[in-house]
């Protein structure tokens, strides 16, 4: 692990001056330029530089700065920055790919800005040993969609979320319901898994046989970006094969930018939504209600979530000896106009 003496030989700088950029100490007279600090912070991440967050110091120095950790493909921040700006506080973004490394890196990075919290979304099953490693004294709260034991976990329950939707489709008289997934035999992020197994749970519950045709794959591997795209292109490939005897009366998609792609392939195929065949989303994002059919979606009421979490993490910067606690959102359904009961099974 690179040590402070190496950041500051590989940037031509002091140590002092290295140390004040990284740790917030040094002589009160240094002067670092803007210039000379971004090169200092490049060096630092290059190298692999981790604060100690033990060292003379560090502790009880406030920075006003908040850090948060989310995955690539996230972007429903505004609220949280909203928050931290009201009550006095700059934040810092990094961006993890879905694997530990990345995810360690990405966490020991924004340490470079000794960040006085750190709010965690969608964080891997996995990262408690990396935050007790990187980062064990550094108040943190986490926003996803599991639990990490000793920190405040706001959970957002996607299998009951899509338990939640199946039912609702089910309850309107469907019983042949597709489910839009990465892979009917693959699952490799946890994420898919607990949404696989809340379709399937409802399916059993009303005791209607799974049928792994129904399982129609959008993409695969970090393709998150191109979700529409593949939900189009995935189903103009599958409504050729269907007949009036084996297609579907109902389209459940993990995402509402999924579900937009399945409508836009659907009516260039001649059915119409709701009227030959529903399609509900989840999420509950901003296009649902301005696609041609008004979507019918799951909310876990995230905004409202995030917030609640934000407004923990700042309480815990406040008062870091706080009890742990863990907070689940209740997913509802969104009735809008894309769903309606089918007209024969």
């Amino acid at each position: 692990m690179a040590r402070l003496i190496d950041i500051a030989n590989e940037v031509g700088v002091s140590r002092s001056a290295a140390a004040r950029v990284l740790l917030g100490t040094g002589q009160g007279s240094i002067r670092v330029s803007e210039g000379t600090r971004d090169r200092i912070l490049q060096a630092a991440q290059r190298l692999g530089y981790r604060p100690n967050p033990h060292a003379r110091g560090l502790k009880g120095r406030a920075t006003s700065v908040l850090g948060i950790v989310v995955p690539y493909f996230f972007s429903m921040l505004d609220p949280i920055e909203k928050l931290s700006a009201e009550a006095g506080y700059s934040v810092q973004i990094t961006a993890h790919h879905g694997k530990l490394e990345d995810f360690k890196n990405a966490l020991s990075n924004l340490l470079l800005h000794r960040p006085d919290g750190i709010l965690l979304i969608a964080p891997l099953p996995e990262a408690f040993d990396a935050v007790k490693e990187i980062a064990p004294t550094t108040p943190m709260v986490i926003v996803g969609n599991h639990p990490i034991p000793q920190l405040d976990s706001f959970v957002t329950p996607l299998q009951e979320g899509t338990r939640l939707a199946t039912e609702y489709l089910i309850q309107l008289g469907h019983r042949r319901i597709a489910y839009a997934c990465t892979s009917a035999k693959t699952f490799d992020h946890p994420t898919t898994r607990m949404r696989y197994e809340g379709f399937r749970e409802a399916l059993q519950n009303h005791g209607i046989a799974f049928k792994p045709d129904m399982m129609l794959p959008l993409f695969q591997g970090n393709d998150e970006g191109k979700k529409t795209q593949h939900g189009d292109r995935t189903i103009a490939n599958v409504v050729a094969s269907w007949t009036p005897d084996n297609r579907p009366t109902a389209l459940l998609a993990n995402a509402d930018d999924v579900a937009g792609g399945m409508m836009v392939a659907l009516e260039r195929s001649g059915y119409a939504v709701p009227e030959d065949i529903s399609v509900m989303g989840m999420m509950n994002l901003n296009i649902g209600p301005y696609l041609r059919k008004p979507l019918t979606t799951v909310d876990w009421q995230l905004d409202e979530f995030r917030i609640a979490a934000m407004s923990r993490l700042l309480e815990r910067v406040r008062k870091p000896d706080l009890d742990p606690i863990m907070s689940v959102s209740v997913p509802r359904i969104i009735e809008r106009d894309s769903c309606a009961p089918p007209k024969c099974q």
